[in-house]
């Protein structure tokens, strides 16, 4: 699957701030619904994302922080993210 970006899917990500900025994500919203995230399963970085596998009540999906543009993407791992 391909990860959601851009305007058109209206990707917002709120995020805990500690020692550094975007420290973990805590909730995110996909075109208007809320999704509270429950856990953290996996965190990595690359050079240039800090990526994090994320389940919610809905199940689980990746989020990438690209860092360079602090912007989000997200990785589905349900139909429901997915485009129509």
């Amino acid at each position: 699957m391909e990860p959601l970006d851009g305007p058109d899917t209206g990707l917002e990500v709120e995020c805990y701030s500690g020692f550094r900025a975007c420290e973990r994500p805590l909730r995110f919203r996909v075109s208007g619904v809320v999704f509270e995230i429950e856990s953290i399963l996996g965190e990595w970085r690359t050079p240039d994302e800090h990526c994090f596998r994320v389940r919610t009540a809905a199940g689980g999906c990746i989020l990438h922080h690209h860092l360079q543009t602090d912007t989000w993407t997200i990785e589905p791992c349900l139909s429901r993210f997915t485009r129509p």
